[in-house]
C-alpha cells in the first residue's frame, strides 16, 4: 500500500481528467554551496517518483528537498490515469458488465435487492437518492442482512508490474447515521484500504479511493461487499465506479550544482557578415582548477574542446560550452549574429525612347545590369536590374478562376474594364500609367467552373457501404457529403453528394419439430434428424433465414420372432425321466427398420401356460422362456413393440411346442416321502421339511438352466425330519431342490427374492 500523500493525490486522479500541460520542475535547476539544500517542486501530473535517490528526502510526491554532496542531476517521472477499464461504472447501460449475489428487482422492499435507475424514491418510499452529480444511473442497494455478500463484481485484463487506481462514489439512501453501509474493497481476494463508512446524511456523495500494484497479475477481480447486516436502514447507492492503470506523462530533469565554480563566456567579435571568423572564450573562476571545455554545436568550430576555439558560423547562432572541475559543471553561452551577404533583383521596364538611371547610368536598351554596395553591417550587397524596353508596359496576365454553386449563374466583375461577366472569357484593355509611364495593357483570362452536384437513392439490407467517403451505414437517414471535386486554379470547388438511404435488415428465425418417419418442408422431404436451414425472401426483400431442427423417430418394422440359437430352430424342451433337468430358449424381436428407437417390448403369452417369461436386453427385445412343471403347452408367443411412432404397438407372434416326461414336482419316484420348503420365496435363508424321509438323505439343487449348484449327502435323520439351509450367496431366480432317501425322491420348486 502506498503512502498517505499518494492516496490523497489518488482522489484528485479518480475526480478530474488528465492534465494538458507537461510535466515540469521548479526550479529547472539550482546552484548550492556543499551542505545546503534546495526544494524541488513538480508539477503537471498527478503521482510522481524521483531518481536517483542520493541526497533527497523522499523519492514519492510532487515535493523533495535535495542535499547532493556532488552536481547531481535529478528526473522525476510523473504519472496519470489511463484508459478506463471498468466497463459499464457510470451505470448508463443499466444492468450490464457485472455480476452481483443480490437480487435484481424494480421493488426494493426486501433486503438483498438492487435495481439501476436514476431516482432511489422510485423504488421505495423510505429511499431517497439521485445519481452522482444529481442525475443519471446508479446502483440503488437494499443492503443484505447476511455479511459478506458480493454487491457488485467484475474481471478486468491487467497488465503485471503495474499501478492502478481504483475509486467509486457512495451515498446513503435510507436510514439514520448509525445505520450506514459499511463497504469492504478487495481485489483477487485481498481487501484494498480500509473499511468505507457511508455518509450519514442521505443523497450525500463520497468517494473511496485506493492504488492497487498489479503485480504478476494479468486479471483483477473487484468485489464490492457490504458488512453492516443491519436490516433498517443500511440502504446504499454506487456510482461511477472506475479503474484506471497509471501512466507515464513526462519525465523532465533538473541539475543541482554544488560548489562555488563560476564560468562565463565571450566572443571576440558577436556580430559579423557571413564567411567571417571569430574567437570564443569560456572564462571559469573558483572550483578546483582542473577545468575540461565541451562546446556544441561542434561542426563549425575548429576545436570544440578547446577553451578559445575558432567559430565560422553560417547562421546566428548560440555557442554553449559545458565548464567542468572534476567535481561541479556549469552550463555557459554566447550568442554570435551573422548577417548575410545581400542580393536585391529589380525588374523595370520603360518606354521606348526613355532612359532609366541606374545608380548614375542611363540606360535605353533592355538587358541586365549589375550593382556591388555594402550593407549598413559593411556586407556585400549586390543589386540586379532586369531592364526591358516596351511600347507599353504589361503586367502578369490576371488567371482568374471562379467556382459557383450548383444550379447558379455564375458572375464576376472586373474593375479594370467595369464589366461584369457571366461565362469563360479572355479580355484586355490598355490604360493610362498612373504614375505617367507607358500605357499598361492588362489582360484576363477567366474560368469558371460549376460545383459538382450528386443526389442518389439507395435501398440496401442490413448495411450500405458508401464509396464516396468509404463509410458503413446500418440505419435509414439522408447522409450529405462535401468533399472537393477537384482543384480549379488557385481554388478547390466543392462537391456536394447527397444520399438517401433505407436500410432493411435480415431476419432469422429457429423452429423446432419433433415427429415420425419423415417430414415435408418448403416441399423437401426430410428423413433423417438434424438441423436443416433454408432461405426466403421478407417483404422487405431482404433475406429471411430460418433454422428447423428436426428430431425425427421411426416406426418399428419387426419381421419375426426367432431363437437367438441358429441350430436349435424348434421350440421344444425335453426332461428325461432319470435326471430331472430345466431347458430353456431364449427368443428375439428382428425388426427391418434399424433406424426405429424402442421405448419397449412387452412380452405375453395368448395363454397362461405354466412357464416363466424373463425379458431382457436394452429395450427387452429379448426373452428367455422357462419351462417351470411337468406340462405339455403349445401356446403363441406374442411380443408388442412400443415407442413414440406406435403409442398402440406393434405385435409379432411366434408358434412355441413344449413336451415333457418324467418326475412331478413334489411327486416321488417311489415311496411316500414329501419336502416342503419354509419360507417359499424367501431370501437364501430357509427350512427344508423332509418329514416321511428318513435313513441317508441327498440332496442335489439345480439352477434354471439344469445346471447342479450344490450336493448335500448322507445325514441321518432318525432324531430329526427338518433342517436350516442357506444359498451361500447363490443370486436371485429359481431353483430346484431333488432330495432322496428311503422312501424315493422328490421335487420342489424354490424362488430366491432377496
Amino acid at each position: 500500500m502506498r503512502t498517505k500523500f499518494l492516496l490523497t493525490f489518488v482522489l484528485a486522479l479518480l475526480s478530474v481528467v488528465v492534465m494538458a500541460q507537461p510535466v515540469t520542475i521548479t526550479p529547472p535547476e539550482a546552484h548550492i554551496e556543499l551542505g545546503e539544500s534546495v526544494t524541488l517542486t513538480a508539477s503537471g501530473a498527478l503521482y510522481y517518483t524521483w531518481s536517483p535517490s542520493t541526497g533527497l528526502s523522499t523519492v514519492e510526491g510532487p515535493v523533495t528537498v535535495a542535499t547532493p554532496a556532488v552536481t547531481t542531476t535529478y528526473t522525476c517521472s510523473g504519472y496519470g490515469p489511463g484508459a478506463e477499464s471498468v466497463v459499464n461504472g457510470d451505470f448508463s447501460q443499466g444492468n450490464y458488465g457485472f455480476t452481483s449475489s443480490y437480487e435484481y428487482n424494480s421493488n426494493l422492499w426486501n433486503e438483498g435487492t438492487y435495481y439501476v435507475d436514476y431516482d432511489a424514491s422510485l423504488h421505495h418510499e423510505n429511499f431517497h437518492g439521485l445519481g452522482h452529480g444529481g442525475s443519471g444511473n446508479f446502483m440503488i442497494v437494499n443492503g443484505a442482512t447476511t455479511p459478506g455478500t458480493n454487491v457488485w463484481t467484475e474481471e478486468i485484463t491487467v497488465v503485471p508490474n503495474t499501478y492502478y487506481a481504483f475509486s467509486t462514489w457512495v451515498c446513503t439512501i435510507g436510514g439514520s447515521a448509525s445505520q450506514v453501509a459499511l463497504l469492504q474493497f478487495s481485489i483477487n481476494g485481498e481487501q484494498i484500504g480500509e473499511i468505507f463508512s457511508a455518509p450519514a446524511e442521505q443523497n450525500t456523495w463520497e468517494q473511496f479511493y485506493e492504488l492497487w500494484y498489479s503485480g504478476t497479475s494479468t486479471s483483477a477481480t473487484i468485489t464490492i461487499l457490504n458488512q453492516n447486516t443491519g436490516g433498517d436502514g443500511n440502504d446504499f447507492g454506487l456510482d461511477d465506479i472506475s479503474f484506471c492503470e497509471l501512466v507515464l506523462l513526462g519525465a523532465p530533469e533538473c541539475t543541482v550544482y554544488v560548489g562555488s565554480m563560476s564560468a562565463t563566456a565571450t566572443a571576440d567579435d558577436m556580430e559579423f557578415c557571413i564567411g567571417e571568423s571569430t574567437t570564443l572564450h569560456a572564462l571559469p573562476s573558483g572550483g578546483s582548477g582542473s577545468y575540461t571545455y565541451s562546446w556544441t554545436p561542434a561542426n563549425t568550430l575548429d576545436n570544440p574542446h578547446a577553451q578559445h576555439p575558432v567559430a565560422t558560423p553560417t547562421e546566428t547562432t548560440t555557442y554553449t560550452c559545458l565548464v567542468s572541475d572534476g567535481l561541479n559543471t556549469q552550463e555557459v553561452s554566447v550568442t554570435i549574429i551573422v548577417h548575410p551577404n545581400g542580393e536585391k533583383l529589380m525588374e523595370e521596364s520603360i518606354c521606348e525612347g526613355d532612359a532609366f538611371e541606374f545608380f548614375g547610368e542611363m540606360l535605353d536598351q533592355p538587358g541586365v545590369y549589375e550593382h556591388h554596395l555594402l550593407t549598413h553591417f559593411g556586407c556585400d550587397s549586390l543589386v540586379r536590374l532586369v531592364l526591358s524596353v516596351d511600347e507599353y508596359q504589361t503586367v502578369p496576365v490576371v488567371y482568374q478562376y471562379e467556382c459557383y454553386e450548383y444550379g447558379t449563374q455564375p458572375e464576376w466583375y472586373w474593375d479594370k474594364t467595369g464589366i461584369t461577366y457571366h461565362e469563360d472569357t479572355v479580355d484586355e484593355i490598355l490604360l493610362d500609367d498612373p504614375a505617367g509611364g507607358c500605357p499598361v495593357l492588362h489582360r484576363l483570362d477567366l474560368k469558371f467552373h460549376e460545383e459538382y452536384f450528386h443526389e442518389q437513392n439507395k435501398v440496401a439490407c442490413n448495411s450500405f457501404y458508401w464509396p464516396i467517403n468509404g463509410e458503413t451505414y446500418t440505419e435509414s437517414q439522408d447522409y450529405v457529403e462535401v468533399t472537393y471535386h477537384n482543384e480549379f486554379g488557385d481554388k478547390v470547388c466543392d462537391s456536394t453528394y447527397v444520399l438517401h438511404l433505407e436500410i432493411n435488415t435480415y431476419e432469422t428465425n429457429e423452429l423446432d419439430y419433433e415427429g415420425c418417419d419423415y417430414m415435408v418442408w418448403n416441399n423437401d422431404t426430410i428423413t433423417e434428424s438434424g438441423p436443416y436451414e433454408r432461405t426466403f425472401v421478407n417483404q422487405q426483400g431482404c433475406d429471411s433465414i430460418v433454422t428447423m431442427h428436426v428430431n425425427l423417430d421411426y416406426t418399428p418394422h419387426p419381421a419375426a420372432i426367432r431363437p437367438l440359437d441358429p441350430e436349435n430352430v424348434a421350440p421344444h424342451w425335453v426332461v428325461t425321466a432319470t435326471e430331472f433337468q430345466i431347458n430353456s430358449y431364449d427368443y428375439t424381436v428382428e425388426d427391418l427398420n434399424p433406424e426405429s428407437s424402442w421405448d419397449s417390448v412387452v412380452w405375453t403369452c395368448d395363454e397362461a401356460p405354466r412357464w416363466m417369461l424373463e425379458p431382457y436386453g436394452e429395450h427387452k427385445e429379448n426373452c428367455k422362456v422357462f419351462a417351470l412343471n411337468h406340462v405339455n403347452d403349445t401356446v403363441w408367443l406374442t411380443a408388442r413393440i412400443f415407442n413414440g411412432c406406435t403409442e398402440e404397438g406393434i405385435t409379432q407372434r411366434y408358434w412355441l411346442v413344449c413336451s415333457f416326461y418324467g418326475v412331478e414336482e413334489n411327486g416321488p419316484s417311489t415311496g411316500s416321502g414329501t419336502l416342503s420348503v419354509m419360507p417359499n420365496p424367501n431370501n437364501g435363508q430357509m427350512t427344508l421339511d423332509f418329514e416321511h424321509l428318513t435313513g441317508n438323505v441327498d440332496l442335489k439343487v439345480y439352477d434354471m438352466r439344469g445346471v447342479q449348484v450344490d450336493h448335500v449327502q448322507t445325514f441321518n435323520s432318525s432324531d430329526r425330519n427338518s433342517m436350516p439351509y442357506d444359498m451361500q450367496g447363490r443370486p436371485d431366480g429359481i431353483y430346484l431342490f431333488v432330495m432322496s432317501g428311503r422312501e424315493g425322491t422328490v421335487v420342489q420348486k424354490v424362488i430366491i427374492n432377496r
